[in-house]
């Protein structure tokens, strides 16, 4: 795989982006000065703004507090980094036991490019004064007890390559003002209380983006087709919402996934197509670690017919091609599918079809074809859960099944329009009159 530029990490926690994702291409920290030279003047500014994170967030009680709150200069305080300028340019105080609200001020240090205070107990919201931070490059905020919305004035932090708000307990819909981060690659979302749809404009972030996790909140709606503009993605995260319907075939052209996690929504699910089991297969067999992994479209007609291949001594039949041999239904002898690769008809007639039809049969929803004709092996009841379908036509003449007798079972049968049957009714059940 052909680098381009960062280096992904494939360390990642299920639905968490776990790792430190190195320096952007083309960017450079700076370096602090020569030691030997005396330090630069502080920025009266963003002095004012470090005090005020100190006095907001416990600083006496911090791990380390190395300087907070004295008069040496700030590039002498722990976990602060500073320019020729006297301007803060990097403030990392991860798992330093930080408590409290983030405040205001911290907009205010407008030349930051790192603020990273992962790993604290921070609670309250997400300042939108930190949207003024327009030289910021990686906000690493991630493992707290942050509320309330994400605001959205990060929109603004046009220069940031990795934004991580994994962890917390932010609400409410993800901001499409997200979608302007023209230069992101890495965005964490995942393990809050987020709600809403996705949002399409996610789609107009670079194609460069490397992981985009929105894994483990409250998500509602479809996959937007958008969100296959990301063609460098390396890993996509979502399961754990009450996202549904079927992924849009945009997702195909992501040819880059190493992880993609779908499971545990509400209806999502992977069309069991020809194209998208070999896109799925191509993540897994790229992948190092977890790979592919959620449900098809069509998982619980496998189920089904796998019931039906077993009851029916499915090792004898004539013609098994294809049969339990993977998610795509159209290339099992018999049946057609439709577009989400799930069974629309049925067709195993004169088969050597041996035993009883299952009761499940009838969850096979969309079928409106069935015909197990001229299987003489095949007997017993046909299955009551057969009137939930929308049969069109139904073949069984020539075997041995018989028609229940339930009335609205022979109401349903009647109301199919090409009925062929053996003519035989079931005897009554033994013991009774």
């Amino acid at each position: 795989m052909a680098a381009r530029g960062l280096i992904p990490v494939l360390a990642l926690c299920v639905g968490l982006s776990c790792v430190d994702y190195g320096t952007a291409p083309g960017s450079t920290p700076e370096t602090p000065d020569d030691p030997s030279q005396p330090p630069p003047a502080d920025s009266a500014s963003d002095r004012a703004a470090l005090t005020a994170l100190y006095e907001a967030t416990g600083g006496p009680d911090w791990e380390n507090r190395t300087g907070w709150a004295s008069a040496a200069p700030v590039s002498n305080w722990h976990g602060v980094r500073t320019n020729g300028a006297g301007r803060v340019l990097e403030l990392s105080l991860r798992d330093n036991a930080l408590t409290g609200p983030i405040p205001p001020e911290l907009g205010n240090l407008t030349a930051l490019q790192v603020l990273d205070l992962n790993g604290n107990a921070l609670d309250g919201p997400i300042p939108p004064e930190l949207g003024n931070l327009t030289a910021l490059q990686r906000l690493f905020l991630r493992g707290n007890a942050l509320t309330g919305p994400i605001p959205p004035e990060l929109g603004n932090l046009t220069a940031a390559i990795v934004v991580l708000l994994d962890g917390n307990a932010l609400e409410g819909p993800i901001p499409p003002e997200l979608g302007r981060l023209a230069g992101l690659r890495n965005l964490g979302l995942s393990g809050n209380s987020l709600t809403g749809s996705i949002p399409p404009e996610l789609g107009r972030l670079p194609r460069a983006m490397q992981f985009l996790a929105l894994a483990r909140n409250s998500l509602t709606g479809p996959i937007p087709p958008e969100l296959g503009r990301l063609e460098g993605l390396y890993g996509l995260y979502l399961s754990g919402n009450a996202l549904e319907g079927p992924m849009p075939s945009s997702l195909l052209g992501l040819d880059e996934l190493l992880t993609f996690d779908f499971q545990d929504n509400m209806g999502l699910c992977a069309p069991g197509t020809a194209d998208f089991a070999a896109w799925l297969e191509g993540i897994r067999l790229r992948s190092t670690g977890r790979g592919a992994s959620g449900p098809f479209c069509n998982e619980t007609d496998q189920a089904v017919l796998e019931l039906l291949f077993r009851a029916t001594s499915g090792g004898d039949w004539a013609n098994a091609t294809g049969w339990r041999g993977g998610p795509v239904l159209a290339e099992w002898h018999g049946i057609r599918a439709d577009t989400l690769g799930r069974a629309v008809a049925l067709d195993l007639a004169g088969n050597g079809l041996v035993g009883q039809l299952p009761e499940r049969l009838g969850e096979l929803a969309h079928v409106v074809e069935l015909d197990v004709g001229d299987n003489p092996g095949l007997g017993g009841p046909l299955p009551l859960s057969l009137a939930d379908l929308s049969l069109s036509a139904f073949r069984y003449a020539g075997t041995e099944l018989c028609v229940p007798a339930n009335t609205a079972f022979r109401e349903w049968l009647e109301g199919i329009s090409s009925h062929q049957g053996t003519g035989m009714e079931c005897p009554p059940p033994s013991g009774s009159e």
